[in-house]
């Protein structure tokens, strides 16, 4: 049989966009089948960012027979990524994660995710060409009959939307890099900060800018215009960067906003409780008090500074069980028994002058990221805070929950949490992240 391509629209969807349906048809399966021919229905928006919902659904196929959904990803770095899971196709000739379990256990019960989340990563960086120059990933699904690949489906999922551009950050004290789509209008922008991994999160940025933001990703240690660790980071360094974006000419200043992941978290709280210019913080993962630094060796020192002097913060306790176990989480729920060193180090996140959006996982092994956050919220309410406060917090969870969903879910037991459960976390976050930010940067009327 010549192979034949087709490309359907849907007008509609229950993510409330137009999808696009992209299959190639490679041949029939080996048993009798004269009825319809397979095809690898792959779904996503029109936008076709990385993020978004997409789906996969095999019609076409023999009833009753094994059918192996093979998934395949090129990153953005040139990295293959692979699994393979196995279904028994329905009396229909139809194959769908939505609604059928897998037979060889690939993951857990019925899961529409299962093909995007489950591969695993085959190559280095380089292996393979970058898709449209490193701003896309390139993902294919192939239904598989008795070996013998029967149809199969790719799709390109942008990071950067086309109408993204980098725009120069002419500040050369700050290290940073900023995106906003092309035009001349004023947008709503969002600072980026990392956690303690450091660097300059610019993949977030550029996901943002896609969705609508001028987006500024801002490191703050370990660069050359920075600290070199963490450690009494001075607080004036985001003042500045504020400042400057507050003046871009592509930046509405009145709505901006700041997100930041575990120390990024707790940076983005502190930041906002000192400012009033702050129309929106998503805190994921955070703390609810100052820690002490996380520089070599542990110093007895704050993570940040003002006017050169430490804030007040919270010192670790290393007690036995920490030893014993080697579990972080245990460090930091030792600390917060210092109940005078809490009192001084809480951040005062009812001076906040905007909207909150806290994300946690429940099983974070990292520190007690859902307890600090239950922590805010009750503050919050005790003070009658008079913005929207949201709590999403996650079973099955750890600590790498804020990322865009819908992709490869990159793990290990150390960070708490199941690649399933962070895989369904993460889809729905993101999504709910942006739909906070929409909501809460949208122009005054």
């Amino acid at each position: 049989m010549p192979c034949k391509r087709r490309v359907d629209r849907f007008a509609s969807s229950r993510w409330g966009e137009s999808l696009w349906v992209v299959a190639l048809v490679l041949g029939c399966a080996g048993r009798a089948h004269t009825q319809s021919t397979p095809m690898v229905e792959l779904r996503t928006t029109d936008a076709s960012l990385v993020g978004d919902p997409i789906s996969v659904r095999v019609t076409g196929l023999p009833p009753d027979v094994d059918v192996v959904l093979f998934s395949q990803l090129v990153d953005r770095s040139g990295r293959l990524w692979v699994s393979e899971s196995t279904f028994r196709s329905s009396a229909e000739g139809t194959v769908d994660p939505a609604r059928q379990t897998p037979i060889d256990d690939a993951w857990e019960g019925i899961d529409a995710l299962g093909p995007f989340w489950s591969p695993l990563r085959k190559t280095k960086a380089g292996a393979h060409p970058e898709p449209a120059d490193g701003h896309a990933e390139r993902t294919a699904i192939s239904a598989l009959v008795d070996k013998r690949a029967v149809a199969t489906a790719a799709v390109t999922r942008w990071y950067r939307s086309p109408e993204v551009e980098e725009v120069p950050v002419p500040d050369d004290t700050l290290a940073a890099r900023m995106f906003v789509k092309r035009g001349d209008d004023r947008r709503s922008a969002v600072i980026v900060v990392p956690g303690s991994g450091g660097g300059v999160p610019a993949g977030t940025a550029e996901q943002l800018a896609s969705h609508g933001h001028a987006s500024l990703a801002l490191g703050y240690f370990g660069e050359p215009q920075t600290v070199s660790e963490l450690e009494s980071v001075p607080l004036e360094y985001f003042d500045r960067a504020i400042e400057f974006l507050k003046a871009h000419p592509r930046v509405d200043p009145r709505r901006i906003a700041i997100l930041g992941g575990s120390k990024g978290g707790e940076l983005s709280l502190l930041l906002a409780s000192r400012r009033d210019d702050i129309r929106a913080v998503v805190a994921a993962v955070p703390s609810s008090v100052v820690f002490q630094s996380i520089a070599d060796g542990w110093p007895r020192t704050s993570s940040w500074s003002v006017d050169g002097e430490d804030l007040p913060f919270v010192p670790y306790v290393i007690s036995n069980r920490f030893r014993e176990s080697g579990r972080l989480s245990l460090l930091y729920e030792d600390s917060l028994e210092n109940e005078d060193a809490v009192a001084r180090a809480t951040i005062p996140v009812d001076r906040i002058a905007g909207s909150i959006l806290l994300v946690s996982g429940r099983d974070d092994w990292m520190w007690p990221a859902t307890r600090m956050c239950d922590d805010i919220v009750a503050r919050l309410k005790e003070a009658q805070f008079p913005h929207e406060v949201t709590h999403l917090a996650y079973d099955d969870v750890g600590h790498e929950v804020l990322t865009a969903g819908f992709r490869p879910v990159s793990w290990s037991r150390r960070v708490g949490g199941t690649r399933q459960g962070h895989a369904a976390a993460q889809a729905d976050a993101w999504k709910r992240t942006l739909e906070f930010l929409a909501r809460n940067l949208a122009a005054a009327n």
